[in-house]
């Protein structure tokens, strides 16, 4: 099982998360979506973020739990590379975790692709034979 994979859309890119657990899937997807825009393995843990996210049901909860670092890296020109989901309720619909990386720096880090928004459009959660799955359109 892949951790996290890329699928092609027209204009965009859907990201994919999968797990043992939905927790799981949820973390890989936002790897995922830290890999599209950087190289992980460029990143260095240097510094520690708590996130925390609340929907009103689980596809608001993964956009929310998503959009969190599209803000750090917005607003604090942060990239991650570790992320441990800490905190769980799929039942209130709140995730939380601790997420490691830095500060972008253009002559360390291989510049991917920027992510403008997660979408709702074609987003899926879904369970197969144990697997779980989630799966993000988003705006590049």
């Amino acid at each position: 099982m892949k951790k996290y994979e890329f699928l092609e859309h027209t204009a965009d890119v859907f990201i994919v998360g999968n797990g043992k657990t939905l927790e799981e899937a949820f973390q890989n997807c936002a790897l995922g979506l830290s890999q599209y825009m950087v190289n992980l393995g460029d990143v260095e843990k240097k510094i520690q973020k708590k996130i925390m996210a609340k929907g009103t049901d689980l596809k608001s909860l993964l956009v929310e739990f998503l959009t969190q670092f599209l803000i750090l890296h917005d607003s604090e020109n942060l990239v991650f590379s570790s992320i441990k989901v800490t905190k769980f309720d799929d039942k209130n619909f709140e995730i939380e975790a601790i997420i490691e990386g830095e500060e972008f720096d253009p002559e360390k880090h291989k510049q991917g692709t920027l992510i403008k928004a997660i979408t709702y459009h074609e987003l899926e959660i879904k369970e197969k034979e144990g697997i779980y799955s989630v799966k993000v359109l988003v705006d590049i």
